[in-house]
């Protein structure tokens, strides 16, 4: 049980004491600042400073709008600008790499769910986002929306979680 770290040449695996072991967690990324960023089921999002091993822990509050969208957490991502993004099940929000609320985006925004499942950057600074809806085409700089749907030659609206694609 737990979250373990493999060291290859050596052939061993590490308890990563930081990281509760009773957490489903649905995805683990590494920030540009060695920072590792837990995706869990339930429990919110966790965040482990690799270099002072500080742990923080980010929830979901109703009364808090510049909290996490929801404790349904699938994937992170960090785009070219340096941002964060975490899709949740209530949306996808954009942070900084210190964990500080920069936007929510929902339906309200324009995403065809509020499920978002994983998210990939292009060279063209566009973040495609996959949810249970359709496919996204998001512009960075301005945070532009294009839906894709059935119509668009999509065959099916919903998508795998954490499942991406990039080509080079």
């Amino acid at each position: 049980r737990g979250l373990t770290e493999f060291f290859p040449g050596e052939d061993r695996f590490q308890l990563i004491r930081e990281a509760p072991d009773y957490i489903f967690y649905t995805s683990i990324f590494e920030d540009s600042k060695e920072n590792i960023w837990l995706a869990t089921w339930r429990d919110g999002l966790y965040h482990i400073n690799r270099e002072t091993g500080h742990t923080k822990v980010y929830l979901h509050h109703k009364e808090d709008s510049t909290s996490l969208n929801s404790n349904r957490v699938n994937r992170i991502f960090q785009d070219s600008f340096k941002h964060l993004w975490i899709a949740t099940e209530n949306g996808l929000a954009l942070w900084t790499t210190e964990g500080r609320h920069l936007r929510r985006f929902t339906k309200a925004d324009g995403l065809p769910s509020n499920l978002i499942l994983a998210m990939q950057e292009d060279n063209a600074h566009n973040l495609w986002i996959s949810t249970t809806r359709g496919l996204v085409r998001m512009h960075l700089p301005d945070f532009r929306l294009h839906l894709y749907d059935k119509e668009s030659g999509l065959l099916d609206l919903q998508f795998n979680y954490n499942s991406t694609f990039r080509d080079q």
